[in-house]
């Protein structure tokens, strides 16, 4: 099944389960990955976070494991999957301020949508992009909705051969297909990580 569809990811997240625990389960590995991405926050105060394809939560769960429910102001969460989003909602049911959508972030009505209202002090995109044909035209959406002074980060894998990437990136093509459409920032970190990933920090 194609894994730029809405219906193989409902049944993924059918089969692995719909929560972010089970998630986080599945993707023990991704320890070192998602440990870059919760401490590349920055800020002081409530945080405002758009969390850009969460599927059912599970770095929604680090965040608020990590900051706790009073440093965040805003969670948002955005999946074109309705099993996320259902996983997403139960496992948050108790904080009003993190909230699921489902749509597409390359939505040109998103901003009427309830909740998509910015700004928002940090955008982030966890290996999301790599599984998806329109992966410049999500960079370019979401910035868009990025705040000045603002941070996006932006994480993909750079190894070859999984069945369910579309394509994998190194330095070259993640410099033409994601830093290229960040643009305008003012300043641009490339990490990498344990070999496996890469992550982009942009402040716009």
């Amino acid at each position: 099944m194609n894994p730029n569809t809405k219906a193989y990811w409902d049944r993924r997240y059918m089969a692995i389960g719909a929560s972010p625990s089970q998630v986080l389960k599945r993707l023990s590995g991704h320890a070192t990955l998602y440990e870059a991405v919760v401490g590349a926050m920055r800020g002081t105060g409530e945080l405002s976070i758009l969390d850009v394809g969460s599927g059912p939560g599970p770095l929604a769960r680090l965040f608020l494991d990590q900051y706790g429910a009073e440093k965040i102001g805003k969670y948002v969460g955005i999946d074109f999957s309705d099993q996320a989003g259902t996983g997403f909602r139960a496992a948050f049911t108790h904080f009003a301020n993190f909230r699921f959508v489902r749509a597409e972030i390359t939505d040109p009505e998103l901003g009427r949508i309830n909740g998509m209202h910015g700004p928002f002090d940090l955008i982030v995109c966890c290996e999301v992009l790599e599984h998806l044909e329109d992966d410049i035209e999500i960079c370019q959406a979401i910035r868009r909705i990025a705040s000045d002074g603002g941070r996006i980060i932006v994480s993909v894998p750079a190894r070859p051969g999984i069945k369910t990437h579309l394509r994998h990136y190194d330095n070259e093509s993640f410099g033409d297909r994601v830093v290229r459409h960040l643009r305008p920032f003012s300043k641009f970190d490339t990490q990498w990580i344990g070999g496996r990933w890469i992550i982009g920090i942009a402040d716009v």
